[in-house]
């Protein structure tokens, strides 16, 4: 499942970008929101795919996710179908104060002030917009 997230800054900048594959793509694109150095955008970029920025293809894009530990291959089908339990994650060392977002367990945004993409301060805030399936 795909999740838009908004961003907004204190300086006004606002946007948003995807995060996750959805039905169609799942298996062979996963977006992830970056910004990007050259023009400043908030954008997303598929990192199974070449690290351009879509607005300008330029290949100065900061990822805003996280590297996390590999979920069990036999995790990620039940990851998919909601079938997880928490209790489960924890017993394995996994934990959801930062989210585990990406379909296949590698993917985190964590919830923190992030760097904006125009005014380069750590004052950028992301926040879940619509779920796209």
């Amino acid at each position: 499942m795909a999740e838009e997230l908004l961003g907004n800054c204190d300086c006004g900048f606002t946007g948003s970008a995807i995060l996750g594959g959805v039905r169609t793509n799942y298996l062979t694109e996963l977006p992830v929101p970056h910004r990007c150095l050259a023009c400043k955008a908030f954008v997303t970029v598929n990192v199974w795919g070449e690290l351009v920025c879509p607005e300008c293809s330029s290949t100065q894009v900061e990822s805003y996710a996280t590297a996390t530990k590999q979920l069990p291959n036999d995790w990620l089908t039940r990851l998919q179908y909601g079938k997880l339990k928490d209790s489960e994650l924890f017993e394995k060392g996994f934990h959801r104060n930062s989210r585990v977002l990406a379909e296949d367990g590698t993917v985190t945004i964590l919830d923190r002030w992030h760097t904006c993409p125009r005014c380069e301060k750590r004052t950028f805030r992301l926040s879940l917009g619509d779920h796209y399936d």
